[in-house]
């Protein structure tokens, strides 16, 4: 299911730039169009940009692996880590967010109105976009004025936590987990000592096909043909029906719209003789916009699509240092407003990790992803903290000859 599966990772990305596109059908007839404000069609051109750029960059690692992201929850993240960024840094992480003409009034504006209406849009579509914030008060003093701006402008959930405690990486997973209805578990492994902070998105996206897939139609062990000239099974679904396609040199392509048709799956199918490398090469706003706006409604298409379940998960530090921000991820980075470190070094990005969950059979579509954005300060550029705040072990030595005079153990100083 390579070659289909991987145009998968641009559905968060399309749901967003098809609500700005005036020539498609996304309303059902007599219904009011959406009219978006400047600032949000301002954010959603540059996150469909970065989506794209880090589709490409993500394809050309790993030209024959499946790839599913969401670049909305990718740049959601990376925003709300920008708001506690100066400078050379902020430039930096604008630039690889493709936001360099946006200030950040504009982009936390632009966050907030799609986050006040993307899950509000279709009834019958469950879109969850959830934010939320983790730090160690005795590794971080954290700005207060951060804290309130991603509380308001991402409505991002801030909690303290130990993060010498084992606990506090479930406590992480589980909420990561709750908000992705169950689809991404165990997603960051552990927490290293010089980790300060904890910025997370994730968003769970399910929606009923407007016309499902009759499961009787569809067919077991069916030939899928790999790139590489072999030949694979799949569980190919079909169905007659309208719907909006278009064919050209390249690929051919179908809409399928779920719900009231303001969301869908778009799937691009590249014509024999060219691949998926070709499309993705192809994928620029300007061309995308191109695309969308070609569609025509047909009386009667035949499709057949592959039922499949996918999972993908990578630290994305490299490819985004790549992308101009290198200084974000380096000890020169400023992220003064962000807060101040408590155990040396300056406050930087470690990882960014994402993971992601797709679903696709007769009855419709479940979607999750997940951005874990790491901020670390290397503890080696100050004194060492030791808080003995729980049960430890003691001895009296004599360090000549060794001799261990008492030994014990205090597991309540209060007793």
């Amino acid at each position: 299911m390579k070659k289909l599966s991987l145009f998968l990772c641009s559905i968060m990305a399309l749901l967003l730039v098809q609500c700005n596109s005036d020539d498609y059908p996304l309303v059902p007839d007599g219904e009011i169009p959406i009219v978006w404000a400047a600032n949000q069609v301002a954010v959603v051109n540059a996150e469909n940009n970065f989506g794209f750029k880090l589709l490409k960059d993500l394809n050309d690692e790993a030209p024959a692996d499946n790839i599913f992201i969401s670049p909305f929850s990718v740049s959601m993240a990376m925003s709300m880590t920008l708001n506690g960024a100066n400078g050379e840094t902020e430039n930096a992480i604008k630039s690889g967010l493709e936001m360099n003409d946006l200030d950040m009034d504009q982009i936390n504006q632009g966050y907030k109105g799609l986050l006040d209406r993307l899950p509000t849009l279709d009834e019958a579509v469950a879109l969850n976009i959830a934010n939320s914030i983790w730090y160690d008060p005795n590794r971080v003093a954290v700005e207060e004025p951060f804290l309130a701006l991603c509380d308001d402008y991402y409505y991002s959930q801030t909690a303290p936590l130990a993060f010498q405690d084992p606990v506090s990486v479930n406590i992480i997973n589980d909420w990561i987990e709750e908000a992705t209805n169950g689809n991404i578990t165990d997603m960051l492994d552990a927490i290293p000592g010089e980790a300060i902070m904890y910025l997370v998105n994730a968003i769970h996206f399910q929606a009923n096909w407007q016309t499902a897939f009759n499961p009787e139609n569809t067919l077991e062990n069916h030939p899928f043909y790999l790139e590489d000239g072999t030949t694979a099974t799949c569980q190919l679904m079909r169905r007659q029906d309208e719907m909006m396609y278009q064919a050209n040199d390249l690929f051919q392509a179908v809409d399928i719209p779920y719900g009231d048709a303001i969301y869908s799956m778009t799937i691009l199918l590249p014509n024999w003789g060219h691949t998926t490398q070709d499309i993705i090469n192809e994928m620029d706003t300007e061309n995308w916009a191109t695309w969308m706006n070609n569609f025509t409604l047909h009386p009667e298409v035949w499709l057949n699509l592959p039922r499949f379940t996918m999972e993908y998960k990578k630290n994305l530090a490299d490819i985004l240092r790549a992308m101009d921000m290198e200084i974000a991820f380096s000890s020169g980075a400023d992220f003064s407003d962000l807060g101040t470190s408590l155990i040396g070094g300056n406050p930087h990005i470690g990882r960014v990790i994402h993971q992601s969950f797709v679903e696709v059979n007769e009855e419709g579509t479940e979607a999750s992803a997940a951005t874990i954005v790491e901020i670390i300060a290397e503890s080696s550029a100050g004194p060492p903290i030791f808080e003995a705040n729980r049960p430890f072990v003691f001895v009296i030595r004599e360090n000549v000859s060794n001799t261990i005079l008492f030994t014990g153990k205090v597991m309540n100083p209060e007793e």
